[in-house]
């Protein structure tokens, strides 16, 4: 996926309101030792590529394409120990993994590891077979910064690297528009729980009041930026309903910046158009914790594109342009 954006406020988020002054709102968490929440994290990436029209002197440049990538996951977190000044050892481990893949040339590629025991035959789906039962220790504080982590138990890399030297190659598939996948990386995943950990202001806010965030994030694509920075802007709506459960609503708009110089394989990447995103946070006061969070952001930019011919051993450069629509929903598993 581009962009492992992605963006929930999980695992015990306290709202903790002054009696004095209701109108005021701290945004912290408040852990305790054996708190355990489930979550599913789904995000879906829709892909357009087109050839940038007089920058590819080739008359076998590529053509206009466009793929489909849902990923599903449900992951476990667990409160193991807290420190006397608020930092929290939890133990973050992945139950499941789901992914629906639409290839520009029409062909579908499924797998549910809680449907299929064996590693699917398909190179591109192995990782989501591998990734369930991984398990990282995070240290974060009580405004959602993760002061350190570890990997405890992450087989992924290694039998995807074992399996790869035995098959001759990982990606054997076309994978939505030459999409790679950065879920197999505990790097990726853990700049995504930073992004959807850290929200708070560190301060007290008010009804109206507004705040920002940036987040350095490691997007999917083998040929993609090896970072961007997504700035989050956030403000406080106050209290709506969702379902049963009284909650407080935060909006959320959403940019994305390339840091300078962005270099993307043989030459630099251009954002052509400002990225667009907004969403929403809806967690209970009542019971301290997130609820549901929702988000969609999209982008164009230009990327360069290293192509190798495998008969004559030359290697030549195009350009693409690449719009992409990005969606990520985080919601509370009773």
């Amino acid at each position: 996926m581009l962009l492992r954006v992605t963006f929930g406020r999980i695992a015990g988020l306290l709202l903790c309101i002054s009696p004095e002054a209701q109108e005021e709102i701290r945004l912290e968490w408040a852990f305790k030792h054996g708190l355990a929440l489930r979550f599913r994290i789904t995000e879906t990436n829709r892909l357009k590529e087109n050839p940038v029209k007089g920058a590819n002197n080739h008359s076998d440049s590529r053509q206009s394409q466009e793929g489909v990538c849902k990923e599903s996951f449900v992951w476990r977190f667990e409160v193991r120990e807290l420190s006397d000044s608020g930092i929290a050892r939890v133990a973050a481990t992945c139950e499941s993994a789901q992914v629906e893949v639409e290839e520009p040339a029409g062909g579908k590629l499924k797998f549910d590891s809680g449907q299929k025991k064996e590693p699917p035959r398909s190179s591109v789906l192995r990782m989501y077979h591998h990734l369930p039962g991984s398990t990282l220790e995070l240290e974060i504080d009580r405004y959602g910064a993760i002061q350190n982590a570890k990997v405890i138990h992450w087989q992924v890399l290694e039998k995807l690297s074992r399996e790869n030297a035995q098959t001759g190659g990982w990606w054997d598939a076309p994978f939505a528009v030459g999409w790679k996948s950065n879920k197999a990386d505990d790097h990726a995943w853990l700049a995504l729980f930073d992004s959807i950990f850290r929200v708070s202001p560190q301060k007290a806010v008010r009804r109206g009041g507004r705040w920002s965030q940036v987040f350095d994030l490691q997007p999917a694509g083998g040929d993609g930026p090896a970072r961007f920075e997504l700035e989050e802007q956030y403000e406080c709506l106050g209290a709506k309903s969702m379902g049963k459960d009284p909650c407080l609503a935060l909006a959320v708009t959403s940019q994305i910046h390339l840091p300078s110089p962005t270099n993307v394989d043989a030459g630099p990447m251009r954002i052509k158009k400002e990225s667009q995103g907004e969403g929403e946070i809806c967690f209970s006061a009542d019971r301290g914790v997130l609820l549901a969070l929702k988000r969609n952001l999209s982008f164009s930019a230009e990327w360069a594109i290293s192509i190798h011919n495998d008969q004559d051993g030359t290697d030549r450069v195009e350009r693409v342009e690449r719009h992409i629509a990005h969606s990520l929903q985080v919601e509370l598993l009773k």
